[in-house]
């Protein structure tokens, strides 16, 4: 409905067409001829190559800080599709158990997984880094030439967001779901605002929107909406017209569709177990966001408590706030704001309302606070990591800045060209300066040698009984090992999660352990065969009894076989079943049926984006493709 809306606005075709033409202006008047896509993509890999060469000084290292999370998780999906032949759906080895799928931030559906079964988990993040830098770089450079900036000036967004410090600190610090939703922001922006004039640029849209959510990038699927939403508000306002909100509108859905075999588990599991954070003291104060974006000093990145950051009573993070982009660029935005404030607002806007945002609690009014009180965004903490979409949109104010002060000038055109050249070096290469040690720190961790078997690239295959340990954590990692946990098929239990972990769970060695399977009498054995979404035990009960599991609850636990009841939370919110006396053979199953339904919807609506994009194309010459040559 929501689509036909947008479509089929009632009174709004022409002022829909006057606000493509007022969007299109600035590229009309500018005959420059712009680059090859190729110089661009070679200009690109350069830069990204001179940003992330320290991520391969250590190739045989995995990441330290959040690295070990997402490795570890990695790790456990693919463990689970190639050594079990099951679907990921539970993950035994972290927290005492927990959901794979429902994972808020799991990276199953990104090309990690595809490329990691050809070469290995970890060499597989590291081989992506490029080519996701590319694509970012790609991606604004498509939305500048979109907007109407040509010659140096297009490549001048993507060169002050992605030669910022956001990247290299997102590698550094272990965030590479970030950094595919940094590198789809431009993308899910161009098609949306492709989408207002053109409706068959939705399902784009809503694509690249559903793709954070396949890339395990939670945050940014929940505020890059926000963002969405308010570039349409200030066009709808500049056009007179709600078709923006509605193409908006319609995206935002059609991509919750598309990606609702992530998003249904999500909601089924947040339903059972809210996560509502009170408002936190991680946020920006004034000084911290100049320090963020004109800094130049970095904290000490190389330990697991180094990047904080205090200001009074603001505490932040700094791989999840440095943004520094130096003072000509922000000099550049200043000067696009200004001269180009006809075109530029709704971006001038944006970068106040998230530098707002990204100030916390720490102003009044706060409008974060405001946001932190609605459904959702309450359960989001840490408003300092809204400065990413500051900086996006101070990046294409600065190409704008950059364009201006190119028409002002006077002289040959050659003359133009080589005095753009050395702003954009004087831009640039103070960024490099800065920015380019950072990711010498994010690979840090020496990899655990003593397995039997294997090699880099194709890990050893669990070979021991599954069993619960007390893991010491890494002092530059956060939890524990996860991935090292898989590799020996031990439970981590102090591995870090946002969902929660039952205190029931007890490690091996434990005084109160009683085993991986045990009656609560303590009548009778209890003999466990555990993979990951399939438990078997061989149980002789005395008496009527309760076996219990030392694996955390989590509903969609069913038993099935010799006994079959449901499946409860014991005491300590590990997994229970009832068993009668006597000799059984019990199967404890994970199967929500929440994956199901997310999986069918998924499926009704990507088919009906591949059947609506068949007869766009051949209804006219326009359709998907990105025309990253306009």
């Amino acid at each position: 409905m929501l689509v036909l809306l947008a479509t089929a606005a009632p009174g709004t075709r022409r002022r829909v067409e006057a606000a493509a033409r007022v969007q299109t202006s600035a590229r009309e008047r500018t005959p420059t001829r712009a680059p090859h896509t190729w110089l661009a993509v070679l200009a690109f890999s350069i830069l990204g190559l001179v940003l992330l060469l320290g991520s391969f000084q250590r190739f045989d290292h995995i990441g330290g800080k959040d690295w070990n999370a997402f490795v570890g998780q990695t790790q456990a999906e693919l463990t689970i599709m190639r050594d079990y032949g099951q679907l990921p759906l539970w993950n035994p080895w972290r927290g005492g158990g927990q959901v794979a799928l429902a994972e808020p931030e799991s990276m199953l559906f990104s090309p990690v997984m595809p490329l990691a079964m050809l070469v290995g988990v970890v060499p597989a993040f590291k081989v992506l880094l490029l080519p996701t830098f590319v694509l970012g770089c790609l991606g604004m450079w498509a939305l500048a030439g979109h907007l109407g900036l040509t010659g140096l000036a297009r490549a001048v967004p993507a060169l002050v967001l992605f030669g910022s410090s956001i990247f290299p600190l997102y590698v550094c610090s272990g965030f590479p779901n970030w950094l595919a939703g940094m590198a789809l922001l431009p993308w899910l922006v161009l098609f949306h605002r492709r989408a207002v004039a053109d409706p068959r640029w939705i399902g784009a849209a809503a694509a690249a929107y559903a793709g954070l959510i396949f890339c395990g990038s939670i945050y940014q699927f929940v505020f890059f909406p926000l963002y969405l939403a308010l570039d349409a508000a200030c066009r709808a306002i500049a056009s007179r017209s709600t078709r923006p909100l509605l193409t908006c509108a319609a995206a935002l859905v059609l991509g919750v569709g598309l990606a609702s075999v992530r998003v249904v588990p999500l909601l089924e599991v947040y339903g059972q177990f809210p996560r509502e954070l009170p408002e936190t003291n991680r946020y920006l104060t004034p000084a911290l966001v100049v320090r963020s974006l004109l800094g130049t000093e970095l904290p000490n990145l190389w330990y697991l408590w180094g990047p904080w950051v205090r200001d009074g009573e603001a505490r932040v993070y700094w791989t999840e706030a440095g943004s520094y982009i130096g003072p000509l660029a922000l000099v550049l935005a200043g000067t696009g704001a200004l001269l180009r404030a006809r075109l530029t607002w709704p971006f001038t806007v944006a970068a106040v309302a998230f530098g707002w945002m990204a100030l916390g609690s720490g102003v009044q009014p706060s409008l974060w606070d405001a946001l932190h009180r609605l459904p959702v965004l309450g359960s989001m903490q840490a408003p300092s990591r809204l400065i990413l979409l500051a900086t996006f949109s101070l990046a294409l104010l600065a190409g704008y800045g950059f364009q201006a002060g190119e028409r002002a000038l006077t002289a040959s055109a050659s003359i133009r060209r080589g005095l753009g050249l050395l702003v954009l070096l004087a831009t640039l290469v103070p960024m490099l300066i800065v920015n380019m040690p950072i990711t010498a720190n994010a690979f840090i961790v020496a990899r655990y040698r003593n397995l039997e078997g294997g090699n880099w690239f194709t890990p050893p295959r669990p070979r021991r009984p599954f069993v619960q340990v007390r893991v010491v954590q890494h002092p530059r990692e956060f939890g524990g090992s996860l991935y090292n946990a898989v590799l020996r098929n031990q439970g981590n239990l102090i591995s870090t999660t946002d969902l929660p972990t039952c205190p029931g769970t007890r490690p091996l060695g434990a005084e109160d352990y009683r085993g991986e399977a045990y009656l609560v009498s303590g009548n009778g054995t209890a003999v466990p065969t555990i993979t990951p979404n399939d438990i078997r035990v061989r149980v002789e009960a005395v008496q009527d009894d309760v076996l219990v599991i030392n694996q955390c609850f989590f509903p969609g636990w069913r038993a099935e076989g010799g006994v079959s009841g449901p499946v409860f939370a014991a005491p300590g919110e590990v997994l229970a079943v009832r068993v009668p006396a006597g000799r059984h053979d019990v199967r404890l199953r994970y199967r929500p049926r929440s994956v199901a339904v997310g999986a069918a919807i998924s499926a009704v609506a990507w088919l009906g984006v591949l059947v609506w994009w068949w007869r766009a194309r051949r209804g006219g010459p326009q359709g998907f493709a990105p025309n990253i040559r306009a």
